[in-house]
């Protein structure tokens, strides 16, 4: 509010005690805010309507309410009267005052607010200021005994009793009661500030249509059911969008609610059967891929890089799915490792004491970046998938696949030889050796 040279306050819904008493009173400008404004350069303050009510309701004694003055730093003592005859009309408020036929209050005197609060209100205008006067305070109007009906009011900030600064005006009109209070505003915006409004067009307004206006309502009307189609086709799309991106969680995501899902997903996606896990927290699921070999998942996303145990963890469910059940398996370890960071820019992730453990328990490790790799190869039409198989099965220690990073880490130095699959045509990989 304080970024406004005037203000129009329109007080006429209030009367309406009911309407009063729902006010949020937390949600309406405080003193300090009219402190500023009706001490600041060239501003005005414009109240329109009767002065008797009180926003907000106290049936709890929380004190959530506020009276009329709550914005001033003095108390306009109100009389509740009505009359008819207006007299001494201030020539600055003609046009107004053609609109006021009869009043309902007018004005006492102006009483002073506690001492505490004005020299608050002071300091929250200026904060060299200790008190507040009166400058002025002018009818506009007033009644057939010389009672004011509009008031301009105007205050003084002083200083240890000196005058420091005066305020702008301070307004306070009757309720018009030839035309609404918003058409008197209009009106206000207009004569005494130079606002031109176009009056907003009736409602009847629309059964005198022109000729020239029907096709553009037609076109109107095709262009909004295109907007709707479009809409849904949108938001179909992104629908779409969503499901085709989720594999892209391979290069960033973890945690078993999120990551080993999706790579239970991609694994399917590139012909395996998969199972979900049948405990949490103990194997993260078994597949079959399309030779009939079977594999025991371990997917692991970490911030951080690869640990043993995570290789030791595979290799005891290994052995107690062989033991227990006789069923003999390959253990795939499937990981996200350093997961915050770009996968082109993940280094050293795979110590060696992890490839040589995965070595010698013959578990193939198989990155997010490689298994995302595949997927896109396969949306490509240029993966063989055999050659996929063949290496996750083959593979002990990390499987070399292509990866985002291609820099030889620690953990492929602990093989004889590193390879790169380039998949350059269905059915078709081309096997390029590294050093």
């Amino acid at each position: 509010m304080s970024d406004f040279d005037t203000v129009i306050l329109n007080f006429t819904p209030f009367q309406n005690s009911e309407f009063a008493q729902k006010i949020n009173v937390d949600f309406i400008p405080d003193w300090r805010q009219f402190a500023r404004l009706i001490f600041s350069d060239e501003s005005e303050v414009i109240a329109i309507g009767s002065p008797m009510f009180q926003l907000g309701t106290d049936v709890l004694g929380t004190n959530s309410t506020l009276h009329f003055d709550w914005w001033l730093p003095f108390v306009p003592l109100f009389i509740a009267e009505s009359g008819a005859v207006i007299k001494d009309i201030h020539p600055e408020f003609n046009y107004y005052f053609a609109l006021v036929r009869h009043w309902s209050f007018y004005l006492h005197a102006l009483v002073t607010k506690p001492e505490a609060f004005v020299s608050q209100f002071a300091v929250g205008a200026h904060p060299q200021a200790n008190s507040i006067s009166v400058a002025s305070n002018i009818a506009l109007a007033t009644t057939r005994f010389q009672r004011p009906i509009g008031l301009n009011m105007r205050f003084y900030l002083n200083h240890g009793g000196s005058p420091m600064k005066g305020s702008g005006p301070v307004y306070w009109l009757p309720e018009p009661t030839e035309v609404t209070t918003s058409e008197a505003i209009d009106l206000i915006l207009r004569e005494r500030y130079g606002f031109q409004f176009e009056r907003t067009p009736p409602t009847w307004i629309t059964e005198f249509p022109l000729p020239s206006q029907e096709p553009i309502v037609q076109e109107i009307g095709v262009k909004e059911l295109q907007i709707v189609e479009l809409t849904s086709q949108l938001a179909a799309a992104k629908g779409r969008l969503v499901e085709a991106s989720k594999f892209q969680k391979l290069l960033y995501e973890q945690g078993e609610d999120v990551l080993e899902p999706i790579v239970r997903a991609g694994l399917r996606e590139l012909g395996a059967n998969v199972d979900e896990p049948k405990q949490r927290g103990r194997e993260d699921g078994r597949l079959i891929d399309p030779s009939g070999r079977q594999g025991m998942l371990e997917v692991k996303g970490r911030s951080g890089n690869l640990r043993l145990s995570d290789v030791r963890e595979l290799d005891n469910w290994v052995r107690d799915a062989l033991v227990v059940e006789g069923w003999e398996s390959k253990g795939v370890l499937i990981v996200n490792l350093q997961c915050d960071e770009d996968p082109r820019a993940r280094r050293e992730f795979i110590s060696t004491n992890c490839a040589e453990g995965a070595i010698r328990s013959e578990i193939s490790i198989l990155t997010t970046g490689q298994l995302f790799q595949a997927l896109v190869a396969d949306q490509q039409g240029r993966l063989n998938r055999k050659h996929f198989w063949d290496e996750v099965f083959l593979a002990k220690g990390l499987c070399s696949l292509p990866d985002y990073n291609q820099r030889t880490n620690s953990a492929s130095q602990v093989r004889d030889q590193l390879f790169i699959c380039s998949y350059d045509r269905v059915n078709t990989v081309r096997v390029l050796p590294i050093g």
